[in-house]
C-alpha cells in the first residue's frame, strides 16, 4: 500500500512483475518463485513471467540506455531473503 501511495509500484505491477512506462522499466515487485536466489541478497536473477508486458523494457540495447531499477520483495515469495511479512524494498540496483 505505502509503496503504491509513494509512487514506487503503479496499478499495474501491485500483484507483482516489472513496473514501466514509455522510457523503461523502473521497478520490479518480486512474488513467487520470481528469483533464483544467490548466496548473497544484493545479488539475484529475476524469472520474467511471460505474459508480463514490462519484460522487453526491462532489457537494454546498449550500456548507455540501462537505468536503475527499484527492487521490491514480497513476503509471498518463496525465498530465503524474502520478508516475514509486507514489502521490503531493496533499494536501487543495476542490471548486468
Amino acid at each position: 500500500m505505502f509503496a503504491f501511495r509513494d509512487g514506487i509500484i503503479d496499478d499495474r505491477c501491485t500483484d507483482g512483475g516489472i513496473c514501466y512506462n514509455s522510457t523503461g522499466a523502473y521497478a520490479i515487485l518480486m512474488t513467487d518463485f520470481d528469483e533464483i536466489c544467490d548466496s548473497t541478497p544484493d545479488r539475484f536473477t529475476y524469472v520474467c513471467n511471460n505474459s508480463d508486458r514490462g519484460r522487453f523494457r526491462l532489457t537494454a540495447g546498449d550500456f548507455k540506455s540501462r537505468h536503475t531499477i527499484r527492487i521490491l520483495r514480497s513476503h509471498a515469495m518463496k525465498s530465503l531473503w524474502s520478508p516475514r511479512v509486507g514489502l521490503r524494498y531493496e533499494g536501487l540496483h543495476v542490471e548486468i
